[in-house]
Parts: C-alpha cells; structure tokens; sequence
C-alpha cells in the first residue's frame, strides 16, 4: 500500500469516526460469541448510564439487562446472519450510578458484522430512545378513553386531542424515516470505519511478517514493485553482497551481477514482469569478496483478489557447492564412459589374435596337436569367447550410458523372439541339466519394440536364470496380459536374491556374490543393461525373490495396437 493510499484511509477513518460518535442515534459494536463490546458512541453511552463497557461482554458490562432477552437475540443474529428490528422495545436499564433502574422505549436494529473472507464475527446495534414518544402517546390513549365516559362538553376537547394526536403521529412518522436514514447511514459509516481500520492493520502486519520472515531465512531474499523496481532486500543479501541499501534500490542488483550474464537475466526478467509469469534461473551472483557464486533464483508474483499483481517476491538460493559437485560427478561419468569405450575397443584386437591364432593352430597349419594340446585350444576359445563377451557388454553399456544406441520400434512377435533367444541359450541349459520351457507366450501377442534389443534383454535374463540356477532345476516363463501392457515372468529355482539386493543388483557392476571364489563370473552388467533397454522402449524390468528359493524377473512392455500394420 502506497502512502497517498494509507493516508486516504486515515483520513477517511478519523471522519468516519467522528460520524460515528456524534451520530444522533444509539450505535454500539459487539464481538464473538460472549458479544464483547468494540465500539459505542456518545448516544449509546447516554442510554446506560455512561458506564466503562468497551473491552466487556454484555453480561458483564450491562448486568441490570440480564434477562431480558437481548443477549439470545444477538446469538440469534450472529448465528443466523439475518438482522433483527425492533420496535418500541421496553428495556430496564440503571442511568445513573445507585439509582433505581428505570423503564427506557428504544427502536433498534441488530445486523451482523461480516469480515472479508465472510464469517460473520459480531453484531452492530442501532437505534434511538423513543421513550418520551411512547409516554406521550399513552397519555394520548389514556385521554382518549376518560373521554369516551366524559359528557359532551369535553367533545371539544376530545377533537383537539384528536388532532394533536394525529399531529404526533405525523411527526412520529416523519422521525422514524429520518431515524431510519440516520440508522444506515451511522451503520455504513461505522461498517466502513472497521473495514478500513482491519484493511490497515493488515497490510502492517502482513509487511511486518513478511520482512521478519524473509530476513530469518538463510538465502538471500528481496521483495520488487509490479514494474520490476526492487524496494527492500533481506539482511542476508547485504551480508553477502556487501552492498548498502542506497546503493542496491531499484535496479542497482546489476552491480553484482556477472556481465557475461547480465544481459539474459535482464531479458528474461522484463520477459517475467511484462507476462507476470513465474520466473526460475540460476547465475552468478558477486560476493562482498570480489567472488562470483552461482544462485538459484525464484521470483513469484503476488496477487490481491482480482488476480492483480501488487509485488514480486524473489529469493536467490546459493547452489555453488552443488554445481560444483555435479559438474565434477558429470566430469568423471565421461571420463568412466569414454575409458571403457576406449578399454574395451582396445582389448578386441589382442583377443581376434588370440583367436587367430588358437584357429591356426586347431588346423595344424604348426604341426599336427596331441590331444592334450586340442583341449587347451579348446580352453583357448572357450576364454576367449567369453572375455569378448565380457567386452561386448561392457561396449553395450558404454553406449547405453553416451545415448549413441539407436532403437527401432515395430511390432514384434514376442513368441518367435522367445524361441529365438531360447535356441541360443539351449544348449548353456542342457550342460547343466536345467529344464527350459521359454516360448510358452501365446503366438497371437505382438508387442511394441525393438527386434534386437528385446532379443538381447530375453538372452540376458533367460542365461542370468540358467547361471544362477543349480543342475537339475527349472526356468519357466509366462505371459499375463493387462490393459494395454503385457507381463512376462522369468521364474528359476536358482538362489535368490537377498531383500536388500533387489534394486543393487540393477546397477552396474554389481553382483549379489563379491567373494573371490564365486563360480558365476561376468561383469554384472547384463541385468543393468537388460533394465535400461526396457525402460527406453517405454518399459519396465522388475525383480521380485527369495533367498534359496529362486527369483522372478518381470518384463513389462506396451502391446501393438491392434490397428496398426506389421511395420
């Protein structure tokens, strides 16, 4: 609130006021359920007696009313919100301090008060003391009924007082308008009075709360006019800026900003002012050191009731430590990813030699081999084969990790690609005397993804199952269809998994079994890879187990429309 605006509702609120205390009615404002009394006028102060009441409730203040139905017709309004009139209302009331309570006429009005947000938090009363006018009008009745048994030479004077009657009458008539028009008048006024007075109050507070809050917070925070001008910063922001107030107001915020970045911050701040739209970005922000640190910085705009915005509130959070932190994480993911792309690539070549040469040998090209020496180039092969598989994964995650794979989706059948992967891991199943019962998915299920890769997830779990699973055991696959999603379940009776493993086991590089003489060998990254697959043709891979039991690996994938052609 601006000063011309406060000082407006100052002004009007010592006029209001003033009506309000020499109005020539009876006014008085009670609050809450106990009708404590706020406010009275002089007029109202005359009727009682000029007794202290404000701070009071009604019982307490007015003790000698007690009884006399006026504090059930205040709960009655408060509770209700309908206004009660009453007139010529007969109230027994002590005027003067050790005298008699005495009979008083009063015409009154109770109507509720009702706060901004529409809870109804007391009742004003209005009205005038019309006890002279009813004392003469039943002195006119009481004339008027010894007159009908007077003899006829009081007919004359009947007439006359007949006529002073109607005069009364007339004239009571013309008071109650005018008392009327006094009585909303006086309760305008008095309604106005205690809404600017709470309007105020308010907008103090509220600027109090605001300031004491923003300057408890550790971030920098400041507060801007609708145009963008900022007009107060938080005690935190010229700790760190070691500014002053002089030098910061307005928009002297550019003094500490980098020149690199200042002119998009400007850009996009007027961006956030012209459209009132939220505003989020993080820069540089120079410290009283000479030092640039980086901020967050959020700005929201603040609204009054018809979605004006009256303020902008901002706060500069500082992130450096974190941006560090990430920058360097990031820094060492590349430098992870490009080593074992490198590595790998690397070692592919001294293997297609040890390959060759095991080749060379097995065809005699140096001499025929004993049989012995056939079965170490056999055991030749069989390392070299799986250290390159080794390598493949480890390319394959590399690639995963880089975003350079690129992904084909169609429509796939899903029951040939499990006989496809089952027909390559076979005979891995048959040395070990596992039964594999693989394509057991009903062949009409078509579902959306990438021939290859969905080929290389099955192969990855189906042997993962196999590995795990000691001779004689069992690997069983079923599908469950579900809306438009289908399940399939890749269940072995291996070991397990222990419950805190469940999720680790994703990871790459990660084996349930650490110790040295683990039999099951391989770089712990085929369920990682196998997951990331998954979830990259809008998928899911999931694990549930128990330890000694066996271990269920759930694949989740989206099913082909059934409109769309075979692509």
């Amino acid at each position: 609130m601006d000063l011309d605006t406060n000082q407006n509702l100052q002004d009007e609120g010592r006029r209001l006021a003033q009506l309000f205390e020499k109005a020539p009615v009876f006014m008085a404002v009670v609050k809450g359920p106990s009708h404590v009394f706020e406010l009275a006028n002089d007029a109202y102060y005359q009727l009682i007696g000029h007794r202290d009441i404000i701070g009071k409730a009604l019982d307490d203040a007015l003790p000698d009313v007690r009884g006399q139905g006026f504090d059930k017709l205040l709960d009655r309004v408060l509770q209700t919100g309908e206004p009660f009139i009453g007139r010529e209302i007969a109230v027994t009331v002590q005027r003067k301090p050790g005298a008699a309570p005495e009979e008083r006429f009063v015409d009154f009005v109770y109507a509720p008060l009702t706060e901004p947000d529409g809870t109804r938090s007391g009742v004003i009363a209005y009205g005038s003391d019309v006890t002279d006018h009813v004392q003469a009008r039943r002195e006119i009745e009481r004339l008027l009924a010894e007159s009908e048994t007077a003899n006829e030479a009081l007919q004359g004077q009947q007439v006359e007082l007949e006529l002073l009657n109607q005069q009364l009458q007339d004239n009571a008539v013309e008071l109650e308008a005018q008392t009327e028009e006094l009585q909303e008048t006086a309760a305008d006024l008095a309604m106005r009075t205690v809404e600017a007075n709470l309007a105020r109050d308010a907008v103090v507070a509220s600027e109090i709360q605001l300031q004491t809050l923003a300057d408890a917070i550790p971030t920098l925070a400041w507060t801007a006019r609708p145009d963008g001008f900022i007009e107060w910063y938080n005690a935190r922001w010229y700790e760190y800026t070691g500014t002053t107030p002089e030098q910061m107001t307005g928009w002297g915020w550019q003094s500490v900003h980098h020149p690199d970045t200042l002119p998009l911050v400007l850009e996009q701040w007027r961006g956030a002012i012209a459209s009132g739209d939220f505003f989020e970005m993080t820069f540089p922000l120079r410290g009283g050191d000479g030092e640039f640190r980086r901020f967050l910085t959020r700005v929201v705009p603040l609204r009054d009731e018809k979605g004006e915005i009256i303020r902008w509130f901002g706060t500069n959070t500082d992130v450096e430590l974190e941006r560090r932190a990430l920058d360097a994480a990031e820094a060492a993911n590349r430098a992870k990813t490009d080593f074992l792309a490198n590595m790998s690539h690397e070692l592919r070549t001294p293997l297609n030699a040890i390959g060759g040469y095991a080749d060379l040998l097995d065809l005699g090209i140096h001499g025929a081999l004993t049989d012995q020496q056939r079965e170490a180039v056999t055991r030749i092969r069989r390392s070299e084969r799986h250290l390159l598989g080794l390598i493949n994964e480890i390319l394959n995650y590399a690639k995963l990790e880089t975003g350079t794979v690129q992904f084909e989706s169609a429509r796939v059948d899903l029951h040939d690609t499990m006989a496809s992967a089952e027909s390559l891991v076979g005979p891995q199943a048959e040395a070990k005397g596992i039964f594999l019962t693989a394509a057991s998915c009903t062949p009409s299920l078509d579902v959306m993804a990438d021939a290859e890769k969905l080929l290389q997830i099955f192969v990855n779990l189906f042997s993962n199952a196999i590995k795990f699973t000691a001779a004689g055991g069992r690997v069983d696959v079923d599908c469950r269809k579900e809306e438009a999603v289908i399940h399939i379940s890749v269940r072995d009776t291996g070991i397990g998994v222990p419950a805190d493993k469940l999720e680790a086991i994703f990871n790459p590089f990660v084996q349930v079994r650490t110790d040295l003489t683990r039999p099951h060998e391989g770089t712990g990254l085929g369920l990682a890879i196998s997951r990331e697959l998954a979830r990259a043709m809008e998928g899911e891979l999931t694990v549930t187990s128990t330890l000694g039991e066996g271990s269920t690996f759930t694949l989740t994938l989206p099913l082909a429309d059934d409109t769309l052609d075979s692509q």
